[in-house]
C-alpha cells in the first residue's frame, strides 16, 4: 500500500510538466479504481499520470481480480502445479530439449532421489553424489519457492577425501551432513532441487557479479497464430546478494523487445533512474543483452512444455553458449505490466 505522504507528493508533483493536472489525477485514480480495480500505487508505477497517456490506454490495465480471472482463462488451473514445482518443470525441460541448468536430484529427508535414482536424503548420500558427479558449484532451491526464498549455493571442495562445501556469499565451510541438516531435514521448507550453478555471460555478470542476473520474458500464445514475447525486463541483484529478485531487494530495468538494449535501473518505491548500479557503478542503461533473439525463441518454446497453458513469465539466464531457462511462472505478478507499461488487457487478448 502506498503511503499517504508519498501519495500526496506524487499527486502534487507535475513530473517536470509531463503529468496531468492534480484534479485530473484525483479523478483518474478514483475512476480507475472503480472501473479496473487497481489503486494509486499501480496508477503511478505504470506511468498512467502522464499527459500523453490516453484514457483508453489507462483502462487497458487489469486490476488484481480482473487479472486473476484472465489468467485462469488462459492457463487451466488444473495444471497450475506443473510450472509451480521445480521438479516436474526440470523434467519437462529435459524431455523437450529446452536449455536449462543440469539437475542433480531432489534433496529431501523422506523422498529424496538423485539423477541416477539413488537416495538423496542424508549427508552421506550427498557426499556420494558429489564424489561421482563432475560438479564444482551447485545451488539448492526450494521446489516451490519464490522471490529467491531459501536459495543457497556452494562450492564443492575436494581436499582430503570427503567433499566439503563452501557456501557462496558467507564463505562458511560446512560438511554435507550439516548442509542436509540445515537445508533439508529440519528446515521449515526442507525440500530442495539441486542444480548446477549458472556461470553467466560476462555481459550479465558485469551488471552485478554476486548474483545470476536474469531476464523476465513475458510470452503469450493467441488462439490462432504463433506464440510471441510481448515484453521483457532484466532483474539485477544488489552487491553481495545471490539472487536478483526484486522482492529480495533487487532492481529491474526494462529491455527493448527488438534489440535487448537495457534502460535505466529502477527500484520499488524509489523515483530514481539508475544509469549505473548504485553499489558498484557498473553500467546498466545501454547494455545490450547477448543472444537476444535466441532468448525470445526459447522463452516462447517453453509454452509447449505445459498443457493448456498460453501465458508465462519466463526467467532466462545467459551463459557464454546461449540462453538457459531458470524457471517459469504461470501467473506472473500483475505489477509486471506496470513495470513494462504495457496494458495487460491488450497483451493478453491478442
Amino acid at each position: 500500500m502506498i503511503k499517504i505522504s508519498k501519495l500526496v507528493r506524487r499527486i502534487l508533483d507535475d513530473n517536470q510538466g509531463r503529468d496531468v493536472t492534480v484534479l485530473r489525477k484525483i479523478y483518474e485514480i478514483g475512476y480507475l479504481y472503480i472501473a479496473r480495480g487497481f489503486g494509486p500505487g499501480y496508477y503511478f508505477d505504470a506511468g498512467l499520470s502522464r499527459r500523453n497517456a490516453t484514457m483508453s490506454f489507462k483502462k487497458g490495465f487489469y486490476g488484481h481480480k480482473l487479472y486473476e480471472k484472465r489468467v485462469s482463462e488462459l492457463n487451466d488451473p488444473r495444471y497450475n502445479k506443473l510450472p509451480q514445482n521445480k521438479l516436474p518443470e526440470a523434467a519437462l525441460f529435459k524431455l523437450l530439449g529446452i536449455p536449462a541448468p543440469r539437475t542433480f536430484g531432489h534433496l529431501c529427508a523422506k523422498k529424496g532421489l538423485d539423477l541416477h535414482g539413488l537416495p538423496l536424503r542424508t549427508g552421506a548420500d550427498l557426499e556420494r553424489l558429489l564424489m561421482n558427479e563432475p560438479v564444482d558449484r551447485f545451488c539448492a532451491k526450494e521446489t516451490e519457492g519464490w522471490n529467491g526464498r531459501g536459495f543457497v549455493a556452494a562450492d564443492v571442495v575436494r581436499e582430503g577425501g570427503k567433499p566439503t562445501l563452501r557456501l557462496l556469499g558467507s564463505g562458511e565451510m560446512i560438511s554435507c551432513d550439516v548442509f542436509v541438516e540445515r537445508y533439508a531435514q529440519y528446515a521449515p521448507h526442507g525440500n530442495r532441487i539441486l542444480q548446477e550453478f549458472i556461470e553467466q555471460h560476462p555481459v550479465m555478470h558485469a551488471l552485478n557479479p554476486s548474483s545470476v542476473n536474469t531476464i523476465r520474458m513475458m510470452v503469450y500464445q493467441p488462439e490462432k497464430g504463433d506464440a510471441h514475447a510481448f515484453g521483457a525486463f532484466a532483474r539485477i541483484g544488489r552487491a553481495g546478494t545471490l539472487v536478483d529478485n526484486v522482492g529480495a531487494g533487487g532492481m529491474w530495468t526494462v529491455a527493448n523487445l527488438d534489440t535487448g538494449r537495457l534502460g535505466p535501473g529502477r527500484r520499488p518505491q524509489v523515483d530514481i533512474d539508475y544509469v549505473v548500479h548504485p553499489d558498484h557503478a557498473a553500467r546498466i542503461e545501454g547494455v545490450m543483452v547477448p543472444f537476444w533473439n535466441e532468448a525470445k525463441e526459447v522463452a516462447c518454446r517453453t509454452l509447449a512444455a505445459f498443457p493448456h497453458t498460453r501465458y508465462l513469465g519466463v526467467d532466462v539466464a545467459f551463459t557464454a553458449q546461449g540462453p538457459v531457462i531458470i524457471e517459469v511462472n504461470n501467473k506472473p505478478d500483475y505489477i509486471d505490466f506496470a513495470i513494462l507499461e504495457i496494458p495487460s488487457q491488450v497483451a493478453l487478448n491478442g
